[in-house]
């Protein structure tokens, strides 16, 4: 077992999360949401850049930031690491991120430059890291013609 330096390491504790109606004999009335009209405009900036539209890439990026900080036109060019930054921002806790970030072929990167576990410990393997076991359901369903993914 290891210990990580607690300098370095943050676990973010998510009040946009806190239900004030909770009670044990409840169970909370908070709504849920399914979708987001803030990762809309997410989306649309990424395949807007994907397609080489930086103009309108950008106009959906400072819809976004614009709601959250009040300032209109923060950005004034776009990336998909900026895209990336206001994904993590505007969504933290709420998206899957992981699917993202290997969609958009940027895990190994962020995950080595932003995670003090895999910094300190070296815990990122691409060759197991990169997917996701199959369910052992699913592998019995499918009458040998699926296979585990490597690693699992």
């Amino acid at each position: 077992m290891y210990s990580l330096n607690p300098e370095r390491t943050n676990f973010p504790i998510f009040k946009k999360f806190d239900d004030e109606i909770f009670s044990e004999a409840t169970d909370g009335a908070r709504d849920t949401f399914v979708f987001r009209i803030a990762e809309t405009h997410l989306i649309a900036a990424e395949a807007y850049l994907a397609a080489g539209n930086q103009a309108a890439a950008l106009t959906h990026l400072n819809i976004v930031r614009e709601r959250a900080t009040g300032v209109a036109d923060e950005y004034t060019s776009v990336t998909i690491d900026d895209i990336l930054n206001e994904r993590a921002l505007e969504l933290a806790g709420e998206a899957n991120r992981w699917a993202v970030l290997k969609r958009t072929g940027k895990l190994e990167e962020r995950i080595l430059a932003h995670n003090p576990h895999v910094q300190d410990h070296g815990a990122f393997d691409a060759s197991i890291h990169l997917l996701r076991p199959i369910p052992s359901s699913e592998l019995e369903l499918s009458d040998g013609s699926l296979t585990q993914n490597p690693g699992y």
